[in-house]
């Protein structure tokens, strides 16, 4: 599904001042990191040279919304009882997988890595507007991650206001 190099990306935290840091170093008009040694360039490019994601193929906002949920999709939903789908209930499903070829493990996959790594909700669950785009015949490693990693990140920071509680960047911090 090409996250062959993501699994070994370890990481326990995020330090609470390099967050705010970061974000407010990130130029969106020039898409780049700016800080005192030098300027990151923001790019699918870097992306794909930093994590392995794959960074060409079906663009997330390429693909067409659906109208009604697919029954495919329905079912993987109805997997997960509650309002809020937790990414620690995707992985425990993910870990005890006997088929890694099925649509359930594929769905747990890019949803886990969606939630946790690109589109974070502050309640750490699942921003359910990617499931309007997928289908059971959705070929999953034909997605570009590095766009959509790009596309969340100028999302995140167009919205995020300094200094104000209220507001939180809800971005790829990890993948920055």
């Amino acid at each position: 599904m090409g996250f062959a190099r993501l699994l070994r990306f370890k990481m326990d935290g995020i330090p609470a001042k390099l967050a705010p840091y970061v974000v407010d170093k990130f130029n969106l008009k020039e898409m780049e990191i700016r800080v005192s040694c030098g300027t990151i360039k923001i790019d699918s490019e870097l992306i794909h040279q930093l994590h392995g994601l794959p960074k060409c193929g079906v663009s997330f906002s390429s693909l067409e919304e659906l109208d009604i949920m697919d029954e495919g999709v329905r079912r993987w939903k109805n997997r997960y009882p509650g309002r809020l789908i937790s990414p620690t209930k995707m992985v425990d499903n993910i870990e005890a997988a006997d088929d890694v070829d099925s649509f359930e493990f594929r769905m747990d996959f890019l949803v886990c890595f969606v939630t946790v790594m690109v589109d974070c909700h502050y309640q750490g669950c699942l921003r359910e507007w990617i499931l309007d785009y997928i289908t059971e015949q959705t070929n999953f490693k034909d997605l570009d991650r590095c766009g959509l990693v790009v596309k969340k990140m100028k999302e995140c920071k167009y919205n995020w206001i300094r200094c104000n509680v209220n507001s939180t960047f809800a971005g790829p911090l990890a993948i920055i």
